[in-house]
């Protein structure tokens, strides 16, 4: 089963809360990555040990799509464009979620 398959949560907004909570735990320089016009990715640095060290978030909103299009056995009219649609919700709201776990286990000193 797919976390978050069912979001109705834009992807903007789970973009946002991805911003503001790297932004909260320190990170530099973050930059919005576009491919054909649709955000597949964040990039960013944080300073590790004095050194800052880049990262990149991608969204793979394709790899997604195609997994839930798996899960469609008989499509009716309309339902690969909501696919779609549905793909960059889930991708976006999985990044989020992991974010707040990755900053959340760094502020325990876990990692």
């Amino acid at each position: 089963m797919i976390k978050n398959y069912t979001s109705d949560m834009p992807a903007v907004r789970s973009v946002n809360h991805i911003e503001q909570r790297l932004v909260e735990s320190g990170a530099k320089n973050i930059l919005k990555l576009y491919l054909n016009k649709r955000l597949n990715g964040i990039a960013f640095v944080v300073s590790v040990n004095g050194v800052d060290m880049p990262f990149r978030l991608p969204a793979r909103i394709d790899r997604v799509e195609k997994r839930l299009s798996s899960m469609v056995k008989r499509p009716r009219k309309g339902t690969m464009d909501r696919i779609v649609e549905q793909a960059e919700r889930t991708a976006w709201k999985l990044l989020a979620d992991w974010v707040d776990i990755q900053m959340s286990l760094i502020e325990l000193d876990q990692v």
